[in-house]
């Protein structure tokens, strides 16, 4: 058994971006929390090779560019980006963006910046 409560983990920025709470042989996953204004600047326009990254939104919005589709993303969405596909995010909105995301496969070397 493994259990802890989230606010024993970090946000990779302080108070924001990816907090990874938990990985194994198959899966990563974590909370992301962008700020007004924050995304691709931080973390970089990119893609992966063999992860498939999933998001679902819990607060607020955020602007989605997967493969050249632009989108606003809300409570409630899920929406995976596939292995090779160009993606970034970006927190256009007022208030605070936080969203689930998990990767499969396991593989944080996966990330390739274009």
């Amino acid at each position: 058994m493994i259990h802890f409560n989230d606010s024993e983990r970090p946000f990779k920025e302080g108070d924001c971006g990816p907090k990874y709470l938990g990985s194994d042989s198959h899966s990563e996953w974590g909370v992301l929390v962008l700020k007004p204004g924050q995304g691709s600047r931080l973390y970089g326009r990119h893609f992966h090779k063999v992860v498939a990254e999933t998001f679902y939104i819990l607060e607020g919005s955020v602007h989605f560019w997967i493969e050249g589709k632009e989108f606003e993303g809300r409570v409630g969405d899920i929406v995976t980006v596939e292995p090779h596909e160009k993606h970034w995010l970006e927190n256009r909105g007022d208030g605070d963006f936080r969203a689930v995301f998990i990767k499969v496969p396991f593989d944080p070397t996966d990330r390739h910046p274009f």
